[in-house]
């Protein structure tokens, strides 16, 4: 279940947050649960999904953060998951797992920065 936070406290708790537009990643996040959203006086803001090593992404209307993966990046990951995820031999956690190796190529870009 996603906890209500500011932008405040995420730039607070992270090493470093990737921002992406509003579907940009939206076949790999659809995969995981997003941990925290914000919110402003228009309603919902962003969410934000933790990947692991104090980095976390954040996408929606209003994200917050660098932009550090390129249009072409993110729909190549796009379309390698949902090429992915119509696999039907893999089970929902098999897919999980081979889908969170992008999380490690993210992290792994974040560091290069």
């Amino acid at each position: 279940m996603k906890t209500r936070t500011t932008d405040k406290e995420m730039r607070s708790r992270a090493y470093a947050i990737v921002k992406v537009g509003y579907c940009q990643l939206q076949e790999l996040l659809e995969l995981f649960e997003a941990d925290h959203y914000t919110c402003g006086s228009c309603g919902w803001k962003a969410d934000f999904y933790y990947i692991g090593a104090g980095v976390w992404i954040s996408t929606g209307y209003q994200p917050i953060g660098k932009s550090i993966l390129t249009y072409e990046e993110c729909k190549e990951i796009e379309k390698k998951v949902s090429k992915l995820k119509s696999n039907y031999k893999l089970s929902y956690i098999q897919k999980r797992a081979y889908a969170r190796r992008y999380f490690d190529r993210i992290i792994k870009k974040v560091r290069e920065v």
